[in-house]
């Protein structure tokens, strides 16, 4: 179970009892499948549910508060990839703040690697220890405990959908995937004070930058904006920070498909020429 960091009010001024505040998010370890076969990769996720007004954070770059962690717990064989991040949304606190969180619910794919020596007919158990910082307006830094049970089922056997296989792939819509080579939707000009992003038949663009992303003077105006280009002035000079990386978030409007939604990671050097991008498929908006 969940345990908060801060203690209750009543612990604070002095009363006898140091009990834990209620956590303001729960999480638990979620799977694509019933089972896996020796060999397999199945996807998992790290799923939270969070009290409403509250909100955790992405990885992308925050004035303030970090993401959540996961120290696994595996059995022999076993292994994970690194965790997914499906595109969060801006969040702007009083003082000017801008950070990039999820609210209300989030699942964090990642892929388990199951050995081929895994035994058919037995359970695995994969354990993580998970800490986040949740926020509204104080912040709170939490850890769970938590768990799965992996059936292990025959080699050839085809293991059917979960009951959260629904919330995976709803994570999936909003992942950054690689956009083909020879696509000519977006386009990157740079000069000494800004750089700009137009996209084909965008009604909306918003970028997410990573920690690593070149400094933005205005980031709250400037990388969210109505229609198809965006003119992102740049802030002072950061070492190591050089290159437009993070996710562009391409929102269109169309007669045939109403509103989608499409997630873009770029990164792209003053000097470098074309983007580097990955986008994910479309999706219909929220």
């Amino acid at each position: 179970m969940a345990s908060s960091l801060a203690l209750s009010a009543a612990a604070a001024a002095g009363g006898a009892s140091l009990l834990p505040a209620k956590p303001h998010v729960s999480a638990k370890i979620i799977g694509e499948f019933t089972s896996a076969v020796p060999g397999s990769t199945v996807t998992l996720a790290l799923d939270f549910t969070i009290e409403k007004k509250w909100h955790i954070y992405s990885t992308s770059r925050n004035d303030n508060g970090f993401p959540p962690k996961a120290v696994w717990e595996l059995p022999a064989g076993f292994t994970v990839d690194a965790i997914q991040w499906p595109t969060p949304v801006r969040h702007v606190d009083p003082g000017d703040l801008l950070n990039h969180v999820y609210f209300d619910h989030v699942s964090l794919p990642v892929l388990l690697h199951v050995p081929s020596s895994a035994q058919p007919g037995s359970t695995s158990t994969i354990k993580a220890k998970l800490s986040w910082l949740v926020c509204d307006t104080s912040c709170v830094g939490e850890d769970a405990e938590v768990e799965f049970k992996l059936a292990i089922a025959k080699p050839g056997d085809s293991p059917s959908k979960s009951s959260d296989a629904k919330q995976i792939d709803e994570a999936r819509t909003r992942l950054p995937h690689e956009l083909a080579k020879d696509s000519k939707d977006i386009s990157i000009s740079w000069t000494a004070t800004a750089v700009e992003v137009s996209v084909t038949d965008a009604s909306r663009l918003i970028f997410h930058p990573d920690e690593d992303c070149v400094p933005f003077a205005a980031p709250i105006k400037d990388a969210d904006v109505e229609g198809k280009k965006m003119t992102i002035k740049l802030g002072d000079p950061e070492e190591g920070h050089t290159a437009l990386a993070g996710v562009l978030e391409i929102h269109r409007v169309s007669a045939k498909a109403g509103k989608s939604a499409e997630f873009v990671r770029i990164h792209s050097a003053p000097a470098a020429g074309p983007a580097k991008a990955e986008p994910a498929k479309p999706s219909k908006s929220p």
